[in-house]
């Protein structure tokens, strides 16, 4: 459940936000959102966090001080520290994987309401904590982001399923099987029920009630358009009217300090030296632009960009580290990527003839 909502801007505003990602809200609805979120605080004791959807674009912020105390007990990582965390992530990486075997239309079409509600429940508990190490090892992979032995402690495979293979489009559509059975049996549309928390749609297998349904369906369709969704002090709390909605827009104006340099900076994930043409790419819909030999420019990037990286020249992004999609998914097709620029999407445009050198780790317009 969520707490009772309170004007709490002066709180929000102290807490030293900045942007740590963003994502496609058709990959990471609320429901995903949730997960991360729960996970962050469960298994990795944050306390602040922050999600603004902007109806395409989910932004993530983090506070600069407590990820900061984060990163330096990373730092203070032993051999044994990096090993825990390795096994760990192996062992609900494989639970999750063998999970979502046991999700088909045919195996959860069998269940009652009942029975569903628990298989779900399980899901639930288990992705909890896949999205904690999830994102632990990208914790990870931004403190060392030049010291590629602790690819090392990682099993290959582990690293393959949470960074190279699609692991969450998997499971969004194993999401999706679980939401067709069930908005044939409640009188809610099976796609807004992404946009639920998982007590919200268990709620709605053991109740028959309704009007239930129709309040959810109303709140679904709220969430998709826009959201605040904050953990601030470990309290969990999340807006859709339009004062709290104009405190995200702030926060994304004051995260805007963008550099209009032409020589771009960025971490090396892969070496290499390529001159192509720039071509950015803020969703599946651009992926078109790609012809063999250009540059991929994203603000990030996910294991289905797998087919434009294979034609693209080189690889940028904005976001990233040792552990991220581009820095894998780039050693592993060879491809010469510069990480972490922070401006890259915004400095270059489409057709910008540019020079990528990962040797070095910089960018330049030509």
């Amino acid at each position: 459940m969520l707490y009772r909502k309170s004007n709490i801007k002066d709180k929000i505003f102290n807490v030293q936000w900045f942007r740590y990602a963003q994502r496609f809200s058709t990959d990471f609805s609320l429901i995903l959102v949730n997960y991360f979120l729960e996970g962050h605080k469960k298994y990795l004791l944050f306390k602040n966090l922050l999600y603004i959807n902007k109806g395409q674009k989910v932004h993530a912020f983090r506070d600069k001080i407590e990820i900061g105390v984060f990163y330096k007990k990373i730092r203070r990582f032993k051999k044994n520290d990096f090993i825990t965390v390795a096994k760990e992530t192996r062992t609900i990486v494989q639970k999750v994987n063998s999970f979502l075997d046991t999700i088909s239309l045919i195996n959860l079409s069998k269940l009652n309401n009942n029975k569903l509600k628990k298989h779900f429940s399980k899901f639930s508990s288990y992705f909890y904590k896949f999205a904690a190490y999830f994102i632990y090892s990208q914790y990870i992979g931004q403190v060392f982001r030049n010291d590629p032995k602790i690819l090392g402690y990682y099993d290959k495979e582990t690293l393959r399923i949470i960074r190279f293979k699609p692991i969450i489009s998997e499971v969004n559509k194993k999401l999706n099987i679980y939401f067709k059975i069930i908005g044939k049996r409640v009188p809610i549309k099976h796609s807004l029920l992404h946009w639920l928390y998982p007590k919200e749609i268990e709620k709605l297998l053991t109740t028959k009630r309704k009007k239930l349904a129709i309040k959810l369906q109303q709140d679904a369709k709220s969430r998709k358009n826009k959201y605040l969704f904050i953990l601030l002090n470990g309290q969990k709390l999340f807006y859709t009217n339009k004062d709290e909605i104009k405190i995200a827009e702030k926060l994304l104006k004051m995260d805007k300090s963008l550099s209009k340099t032409e020589g771009i900076e960025g971490k090396i994930a892969y070496r290499g030296y390529v001159e192509g043409i720039a071509k950015i790419v803020s969703g599946k819909k651009d992926f078109k632009k790609i012809s063999k030999g250009n540059i991929l420019v994203a603000v990030f990037v996910m294991p289905y960009f797998l087919p434009i990286i294979k034609k693209s020249g080189a690889v940028i992004t904005d976001e990233g580290g040792l552990l991220s999609h581009a820095s894998i998914m780039s050693r592993e097709l060879r491809k010469p990527c510069i990480i972490d620029t922070k401006i890259a999407t915004t400095v270059l445009e489409d057709g910008d003839k540019i020079l990528v050198d990962a040797n070095r780790g910089i960018i330049k317009k030509l």
